[in-house]
């Protein structure tokens, strides 16, 4: 159940994530292809996680992210195989490049999803899905980082308020009980 903490919480995480991706007298520079793509990826992860909630009731998170990787595989890896095989073949055995996918598939396709379907299950689809504001949180940092890309003064604050919005989005307040006192047991 969203609370009024919850929809402030996320009015103030998602004022925070314009504040790090929109620049002050450039705007927003992505394509209006890029923009409908993202909107559909949103509305996916949205569909998603309507379905993970539904399922997570009658599995256990390993079980679904088990058929959820088996279904993935079964759908992609025929293209794979049809559209890749010359490469391939003709691509040379880099131990780096395996460790690389294993490390992918491991740790962001599996891992990732069980935290995240467990997530779902404990704190609900509005708690858990506002910690995706936090991606471009850390997209930002890890530009600056490793890109030696800008960390301006509204990126900086953009990021403090995304922080801000998730905390307040994750606040619970007791009701206050207005009965008689309780009898005190000896």
């Amino acid at each position: 159940m969203m609370t009024l903490w919850n929809f402030i919480g996320i009015l103030i995480s998602f004022s925070g994530v314009t504040l790090v991706i929109y620049e002050i007298g450039r705007g927003i520079t992505a394509s209006p292809l890029g923009v409908m793509l993202q909107f559909s990826a949103v509305f996916s992860a949205i569909a998603y996680t309507v379905v993970l909630r539904k399922i997570s009731t009658r599995m256990n998170n390993l079980s679904i992210i088990f058929f959820q990787n088996l279904i993935g595989a079964i759908y992609f890896l025929p293209f794979w195989f049809i559209f890749e095989k010359n490469r391939l073949v003709a691509t040379p055995v880099d131990i780096k490049a395996i460790l690389a996918i294993l490390k992918l598939s491991i740790f962001a396709s599996t891992v990732a999803f069980i935290f995240f379907s467990y997530s779902v299950r404990h704190m609900g689809i509005t708690k858990a899905n506002l910690f995706v504001n936090v991606i471009p949180v850390c997209t930002a940092i890890f530009a600056w980082i490793i890109l030696n890309d800008q960390l301006t003064l509204q990126k900086f604050i953009g990021i403090v308020v995304v922080i801000a919005g998730l905390f307040i989005a994750q606040l619970k307040f007791k009701k206050q009980y207005n009965g008689p006192d309780p009898i005190p047991f000896d």
